[in-house]
């Protein structure tokens, strides 16, 4: 009777031990935070309008291409379209392209205004703060032709802003 009793408190021991150290399960009722599950599945590039990024003369965009000014007196090019009111009556939407250089991108407000004050000196072109979700980005100057565009950002490459770039914006 002692050996059953022996062999019995071992076997409880031994399961008690299994138990313990048995790989678990992952546990699938864990509620996750919402708020963090989309900053999980962010991307930031995933926007439209941010493939607009023009380094050199390599454009990388899949909006259309439009005829960019030849002369000295560079004009902005137009983009027209109709849209309807609630008469009817057509309205021509008229759409000008321009070209800045970004320098900086914050989700912060805050930050990139305080950016935007510090370097609005170095800049009499003009500093603007743009709002696209989720980022306010800083960006300089307002040009009607690339080539304008490109040799102020070199310019603005020299003062050390080593990362800025070229930005087609449409307005």
């Amino acid at each position: 009777m002692a050996n059953i009793n022996n062999i019995s408190k071992l076997i409880l021991v031994l399961l008690i031990i299994w138990a313990g150290c048995a790989p678990r399960a992952p546990r699938s009722d864990i509620n996750k935070d919402k708020r963090t599950d989309a900053e999980n599945r962010f991307e930031p590039l995933g926007f439209i309008g941010d493939d607009e990024i023009i380094t050199g003369k390599n454009k990388q965009t899949d909006m259309p291409e439009t005829e960019e000014p030849t002369d000295s007196s560079a004009k902005p090019a137009l983009i027209t379209g109709s849209s309807f009111d609630s008469t009817g009556i057509a309205e021509i939407e008229q759409t000008v392209i321009i070209f800045r250089v970004q320098i900086f991108a914050s989700k912060s407000f805050d930050e990139a205004q305080e950016f935007a004050t510090e370097i609005e000196p170095l800049f009499p072109e003009g500093v603007f703060v743009e709002y696209q979700v989720p980022y306010y980005k800083v960006r300089i100057g307002e040009f009607y032709d690339s080539d304008e565009g490109e040799s102020f950002l070199n310019e603005v490459k020299d003062l050390g802003f080593k990362k800025a770039w070229l930005v087609r914006v449409i307005q």
